[in-house]
């Protein structure tokens, strides 16, 4: 034996072919990868627009604080040139908010800008406040700011902003402004009473009302036992409240009036009355009660939509695919005569329930062509035939649009029912319909891991490992068939009961979740 020879009996094999190179399940997502892109690069851009609104924010609360002009003119102000710089600073964050709000009101935000908008909507209304002692009408801010965001923001912002407020003017010993501030927190809660909040950003920020308003109420009665009037009329028989009255109005001429709330000279009663946009505000609690009536019309739709899609995919497995076509054609009409109108109507529905719902569906849709082709015609209706193996890419989904996310959530989990359907091929000890299987879910992660990022909000990452799962069972079962071949054995199951599917399909549900 020659040196040559030896040295390649000492040399390993190549590994196992799982794929081969003229497979049919060549999935192209070159498309998909550049749409992600662009659209990651656009979320890349409101993040730092964001950015820069939170800096400009944050110099004009800044300017505000400081701002010691009064209504008659101060030397000071104008020598030091900081009104200036809150002008400038002010102009451009007006500039940046116009460019960054979208075209529609209720429009999807991009990155986090949503939180900005609050913020602004904040600083308009503290801003208003100061100048009037009243809450901002929501005709006063740009149109598009949702109504969502002005209570965050104007109403509900407004209230923590107040409640440091009241602790500086408490500090000045300025009872009148005390009183209007805690007036106006007090007619916010009473106001935002008036709304059933589901768990949630507002839900939160409404409980800290109630807090606000405790902390307004804390600073009036410590303010009472100093000896200061809180009741509006003087005490009787009581010199040093007359003292300590006199003391105060000295203190309220010494401070600068930007730092007081301008009111209207016609009697205590009347200062402490903050008055909040009745008409406004009631329109808009309208527009958020019939959004909600949306919202629930659109989950329990959602419920219908998603059932028919799960039933179809049980269809597919069992096998019946006349009843999956029309499961899927249902799950369809729902999708486009009764969702889609309401996602319309209040884009920022189309996350949660209804997403779930298009992921769902391409799981459904993308399972049956795999199957029977996209003629839906296999041709037997025992599941003897070979599946065709066919993949769908997003733009074949011609019936309902699909955001990338939802496609690749879909494709993710038709491994799952790739890797099931895989299992009642090895019953019939089908190695080449296990091979099949293999092949599509090999090619289904390297399509994935190719990508070079995957969506935002999306849980595609999170489903990566399970798919890498579903591929190394794969190659077990074949392995375990080819020892079954070996050895001779011929053990073959008639069928595989439909629960024991549901079941399966279930629990790898139950894993996803947790």
């Amino acid at each position: 034996m020659s040196s040559t020879d030896s040295n390649n009996n000492n040399r390993p094999a190549e590994p196992f072919a799982y794929y081969s190179s003229s497979s049919i399940h060549n999935l192209d997502l070159t498309a998909l990868d550049s749409d992600i892109s662009i659209s990651e690069a656009k979320r890349q851009e409101a993040f730092d627009t964001s950015a820069k609104i939170k800096v400009l924010l944050i110099k004009a609360k800044r300017s505000l604080e400081q701002q010691q002009v009064n209504d008659t003119g101060s030397e000071a102000g104008a020598d030091n040139g900081g009104g200036n710089d809150g002008g400038d600073c002010n102009l451009e964050l007006e500039a940046l908010i116009a460019k960054s709000l979208p075209s529609e009101k209720q429009s999807v935000r991009v990155a986090n800008l949503s939180f900005q908008f609050q913020e602004y909507a904040r600083l308009k209304s503290y801003q208003y406040f100061l100048s009037t002692g009243n809450l901002l009408p929501p005709s006063k801010l740009p149109p598009t700011i949702s109504d969502e965001e002005y209570l965050a923001g104007s109403v509900m912002g407004l209230t923590e902003d107040l409640s440091r407020y009241v602790i500086g003017r408490a500090t000045a010993r300025d009872v009148s402004s005390v009183k209007i501030a805690k007036s106006l927190v007090e007619k916010c809660l009473k106001y935002l009473m008036k709304f059933d909040f589901r768990n949630g950003m507002l839900r939160r920020r409404y409980d800290g009302v109630k807090y606000q308003l405790k902390t307004c109420e804390t600073v009036l009665y410590e303010l009472s036992v100093t000896g200061l009037n809180v009741h509006g009329t003087n005490e009787i028989g009581t010199n040093s409240g007359k003292n300590e009255n006199r003391d105060n109005d000295m203190d309220m001429d010494c401070e600068p009036q930007s730092k007081r709330v301008k009111t209207e000279p016609n009697g205590d009663a009347s200062i402490a009355d903050a008055i909040i946009p009745e008409r406004e505000l009631d329109e808009l609690h309208a527009r958020i009660e019939h959004r909600d009536d949306l919202r629930e019309k659109l989950i329990k739709r959602c419920r219908d939509a998603q059932k028919a899609a799960k039933q179809a995919i049980f269809a597919l497995h069992r096998p019946d695919y006349k009843r999956a076509s029309r499961l899927i054609a249902d799950c369809e009409r729902i999708v486009k005569n009764d969702l889609n109108p309401i996602v319309e109507e209040d884009p920022s529905l189309h996350y949660g329930s209804y997403a779930n719902v298009l992921e769902e569906y391409a799981e459904a849709k993308l399972f049956q062509v795999w199957l029977v082709g996209k003629d839906g015609d296999n041709g037997d209706e025992n599941g003897n035939s070979k599946a065709k193996g066919k993949l769908l890419t997003p733009v074949e989904f011609s019936t309902i649009k699909l955001e990338p996310g939802e496609y690749l959530g879909g494709l993710c989990d038709l491994t799952g029912e790739v890797g099931r359907y895989a299992v009642q091929r090895g019953t019939q000890r089908d190695s080449d319909g296990v091979q099949f299987c293999l092949e599509t879910n090999l090619s289904i992660l390297f399509s994935l891991e190719t990508l070079q990022r995957f969506p935002s909000g999306s849980f595609v990452h999170k489903k990566m490992d399970q798919l890498r799962r579903s591929v190394e069972k794969l190659e077990r079962m074949l392995y375990e068939l080819s020892l079954v071949e070996a050895t001779g054995r011929h053990i073959v199951v008639d069928s595989v009961n439909e629960e024991s599917i549901r079941g399966g399909r279930e629990n790898n549900e139950k894993r996803e979740a947790m």
